[in-house]
């Protein structure tokens, strides 16, 4: 998409917003009671995420190998990015 020229900002394209996330899956289970009476949660990767986008884009619930990286994943979704 390419920037037109706009008279008015009633004339101006709309345009989706993007706002990416990388969300990485863990589970988690609940540990024995300690002396005092406290359980503690333990937590682990299970090695799964997923990169999604407002726009509407996902990965879907991929290995974490395959995710983009950060910064590639920003710059193919910046917000507010009005200029294709």
């Amino acid at each position: 998409m390419r920037e037109q020229p706009v008279s008015t900002p009633t004339e101006a394209e709309w345009v989706l917003d993007h706002n990416p996330a990388i969300l990485l899956q863990a589970e988690s289970r609940g540990g024995e009671p300690n002396a005092d009476g406290v359980r503690w949660i333990e937590s682990r990767p299970t090695g799964l995420g997923m990169a999604l986008c407002s726009c509407g884009y996902t990965t879907g619930l991929i290995s974490r190998g395959q995710l983009p990286g950060p910064q590639r994943f920003a710059d193919e979704h910046p917000p507010f990015a009005l200029i294709g």
